[in-house]
């Protein structure tokens, strides 16, 4: 009869010890997904800081490439600039050169007039 008696209780023995390790497994279950949330959330701060160094790193290159494109059409433009200023100082001296040209001919035209107005103002009388 002690036979029937500790045959239940094994059994119950056994369960408790099948419930013991239930409970052990589902908390190693438990830790190991906290663990899995925490490496998640670090990786994601890592990408996050990664993406954001990117984006300044293009910004900065960016910005580069628009203050090299800026000093180039600044170049650029003084170029142009000098190019019509000399355009400009070529055509006031060829028109300066026109202008003594012609001034030299009206003094040589004053100048035989004025001899011819004095020969008939002096030589007739």
């Amino acid at each position: 009869m002690i036979w029937f008696i500790s045959l239940p209780a094994k059994c119950v023995y056994q369960g408790v010890e099948l419930l013991k390790t239930v409970v052990e497994k589902v908390k190693d279950a438990e830790k190991r997904a906290e663990e899995i949330v925490e490496e998640a959330h670090d990786e994601k701060q890592q990408i996050i800081e990664d993406a954001r160094e990117e984006a300044e790193e293009k910004i900065s290159k960016a910005r580069s490439r628009s203050s090299d494109r800026k000093e180039r059409k600044r170049e650029e433009f003084e170029e142009e600039l000098e190019e019509k200023k000399q355009e400009i100082i070529e055509e006031a001296e060829k028109e300066a050169e026109e202008l003594r040209r012609q001034a030299d001919e009206n003094l040589d035209d004053a100048v035989n007039f004025l001899e011819k107005k004095l020969e008939e103002e002096y030589i007739e009388r």
